[in-house]
């Protein structure tokens, strides 16, 4: 059976290599690669069986995409690897497909096995774009490599959008507010960038996204002016995407930040402040049940 897949392979890829101007069949092929990756995809986070919803959408009068659903469902009725390929090839034999089409079907026969495996996405990737000629590889990965930095100039506009909102949160910072939060707010306000950055790197970037939660936007600004852009955007995201989160730990993080800066006064790290205020507040987050919300 390998043999005969490999010789149905090279002569597919040989016929392709004579019809490279082919743009609909090059176009089937990416698709065809996309198409299994995804389903690679879908069953490595849900699992196998997540592929039975996926295949109501498979196209099955395009016949290529028949063969993919038949395989695919061969493999979720738990059948024998070897009776999937065999199959597979009847499939491929038994009807006359063009090279590109029968590249495509030669690379859903191939999927499916590795789903059925279980192979990790890289190498399943690796294995699909083996199996095409060279000419459609670099068009493959260049294609790729284009909508990418499409997904991620769009990620990169819509995380500046998530920056800019959590900035303008415009709640006041009041020196009167005793709570935690207000006083890491003023305290941020009152501290230069480099010392800003200094407490940052000292800190771990979880309990800076907490805190961040319920500081108002002036104090968020002075973290994100502080940080690289990309830092910033995957911080931003996260407290957008971040699940519920409670006021205690919203304080316990903001206990930790605060408790940073004093200790970096202590060392001489940073600027004198009259920290007063401040360490009262943390001791009164010492003593418990002492703070009522």
């Amino acid at each position: 059976m390998d043999t005969f897949f490999l010789n149905e392979l090279k002569e597919c890829c040989a016929d392709v290599n004579n019809d490279k101007e082919n743009v609909n069949g090059i176009s089937r092929v990416i698709d065809a690669y996309k198409r299994v990756t995804a389903f690679a995809k879908l069953a490595r986070s849900e699992g196998l069986l997540a592929l039975d919803e996926a295949c109501d959408h498979l196209d099955r009068t395009d016949a290529t995409q028949e063969v993919l659903f038949k395989e695919l469902m061969l493999v979720l009725d738990g059948t024998e690897p070897q009776h999937v390929a065999s199959i597979g090839m009847n499939l491929f034999a038994v009807d006359d497909f063009s090279s590109y089409e029968g590249l495509i079907v030669l690379m859903y026969c191939k999927g499916a096995l590795l789903l059925q495996d279980g192979v990790t996405i890289s190498l399943l990737e690796n294995y699909l774009q083996s199996m095409m000629p060279m000419f459609l590889r670099k068009i493959l990965v260049q294609k790729m490599s284009e909508e990418k930095k499409l997904e991620q100039a769009k990620e990169k506009v819509e995380s500046d959008k998530w920056v800019r909102a959590l900035c303008e949160d415009n709640r006041a910072v009041d020196e009167r507010d005793y709570s935690i939060i207000n006083q890491t707010a003023l305290t941020l306000l009152d501290m230069s960038d480099g010392e800003i950055q200094r407490l940052l790197r000292e800190t771990e970037n979880r309990d800076v996204v907490t805190a961040m939660i319920e500081l108002p936007g002036k104090a968020r600004a002075r973290i994100f002016d502080n940080t690289s852009t990309r830092l910033g955007r995957m911080m931003a995201e996260e407290v957008m995407h971040r699940g519920p989160v409670t006021l205690n730990e919203v304080e316990k993080a903001c206990v930790t930040l605060m408790r940073k800066v004093i200790k970096l006064e202590a060392d001489g790290e940073i600027a004198h402040y009259n920290l007063t205020v401040l360490k009262f507040v943390i001791g009164l987050y010492d003593v418990p049940n002492s703070v009522k919300r």
